[in-house]
């Protein structure tokens, strides 16, 4: 996702009378725009007083293409697409009929955030998304569910690593924010084995100064369900309201996977469930691998392929799993 927001530097040159006061910024501050959309980026530069300005000259980036640009006494305006990010100068200047004239520029930002799965593709990071099991074994042996504890889980082994960036590296003062907008599926870790925690169902959202954030954070499955997880850059003292083109997203798909054999989920994991060898003969037919003694030697049920009336050393259990995917209307 790539979008703009626009930084201002004044140049202004007088002389007697008092020549044209030219001002420049972005067509419809305070909107990001993305190079997906139909939407161009638009530069507005007008006269504040004097004029009127009988010739406009404006100096382009040389990334910018499909340019358009419509001049008029008081003000002219330029539009253009970009196809990379950075940060672009557009330079004008407004000459009067005296030969007076003024000067201003502005520089376009134009930036990609980016929010990774490790081993996800950027194609299936929001349709697909990545799955995670839900955190409720017990990495560190202390009788408590993973997902249930605070602090460090010495020996966790469950949460998957996400990956902030942005473009370009010296991006306009603002903010970075990691959000969880709907779900209470997932937490978000500073640490592979959790640590400090940096979001949960109390406090959705976490933003660092631009150049502060960190490059990795680890996600927990905390329920069985879907939560989406939201990168954005917010310049200083700006909002764009919706966030749908200032940010990347991606999707968590938390899985509970359940075999029960009627313990505590602790409890199936350490101790366990006990189950005898099955040396006994439950249908008493004496079967044996070689029935002709002293060759043979018996066996029991457990090498018996047919049971008349069935074996009663078996334990049975259920396997479950549990999925459920958050539908955007």
């Amino acid at each position: 996702m790539i979008l703009v927001c626009v930084s201002f530097i004044i140049n202004e040159c007088y002389a007697w009378p008092p020549p044209p006061d030219i001002e420049i910024g972005i067509y419809r501050q305070h909107k990001p725009l993305s190079i997906f959309d139909t939407e161009k980026v638009s530069i507005y530069a007008g006269c504040e007083y004097g004029g009127p300005i009988e010739t406009w000259s404006w100096s382009w980036p040389y990334q910018a293409y499909d340019r358009e640009r419509y001049d008029w006494s008081d003000h002219s305006i330029v539009k253009c697409r970009f196809g990379e990010t950075g940060k672009f100068w557009f330079f004008v200047t407004g000459y009067d009929e005296w030969g007076q004239y003024d000067s201003d520029n502005c520089i376009v930002y134009v930036f990609e955030m980016d929010l990774d799965i490790d081993g996800v593709n950027d194609e299936d990071e929001v349709d697909l998304g990545g799955f995670i099991c839900l955190n409720d074994d017990d990495d560190n042996n202390n009788g408590t569910p993973d997902k249930d504890e605070t602090g460090t889980v010495s020996g966790e082994d469950d949460l998957v690593a996400i990956y902030l960036s942005y473009l370009p590296s010296d991006l306009y003062p603002g903010y970075v924010e990691l959000q969880v907008p709907y779900s209470n599926s997932i937490k978000v870790w500073e640490s592979s084995e959790k640590g400090t925690l940096v979001i949960d169902e109390d406090n959705r959202t976490k933003r660092w100064s631009v150049g502060s954030q960190p490059s990795t954070l680890y996600v927990e499955g905390c329920s069985a369900g879907s939560a989406d997880l939201w990168l954005l850059y917010t310049p200083d003292g700006q909002n764009y309201p919706g966030g749908d083109q200032n940010h990347d997203k991606v999707k968590f798909n938390v899985i509970k996977v359940d075999i029960d054999m009627g313990l505590s989920e602790l409890n199936e994991l350490s101790p366990g469930k006990y189950i005898n060898v099955n040396w006994d003969d439950d249908d008493n037919d004496g079967w044996q691998p070689n029935d002709t003694p002293p060759n043979g030697s018996y066996s029991g049920d457990k090498s018996d392929p047919n049971i008349d009336g069935g074996d009663n050393d078996f334990r049975s259990f259920t396997v479950s799993v549990n999925f459920s995917r958050n539908l955007e209307m």
